[in-house]
């Protein structure tokens, strides 16, 4: 397996998962607090970076990947999945077509670095002020 292949296919993969836990809006303190994986693993992680320490194997990253998923209320049996497919540099942004509804990572990188700088509207809790006749 190639370094540079697998690095972007995992680097998909957690950019990804940090898209859907940001719309769920969890944050890396509540994802500490779940899962007692430390702050700076999970940061490592979805930059990208986690699984190029030399303290990551298999069973730390598929366990940390269980814990990430639960508590971001999703199926873990997928995710899982798709991690193998990034492992073996297939993953195309699966779990970003089936948890966001939105187009793979690895169709709008470019996009999805605009995206990721604007917090997601909460359009369902705030009255819209111009419909708003109370």
């Amino acid at each position: 397996m190639s370094d540079a292949s697998a690095s972007s296919a995992l680097q998909r993969f957690a950019r990804d998962l940090r898209r859907i836990r940001e719309q769920r809006d969890v944050s890396i303190a509540s994802l500490h607090e779940a899962t007692q994986v430390p702050e700076s693993h999970i940061r490592e992680f979805e930059e990208g970076t986690l699984y190029e320490q030399s303290r990551m194997n298999d069973v730390y990253l598929k366990a940390f990947i269980r814990a990430y998923a639960q508590t971001l209320g999703i199926p873990s049996d997928p995710v899982l999945k798709q991690l193998e497919s990034a492992l073996e540099e297939d993953y195309e942004g699966q779990l970003a077509a089936q948890f966001l509804d939105a187009p793979s990572s690895a169709a709008s990188d470019s996009e999805s670095s605009d995206l990721d700088a604007s917090p997601p509207a909460n359009r369902e809790t705030e009255p819209d002020p111009a419909t708003d006749s109370t």
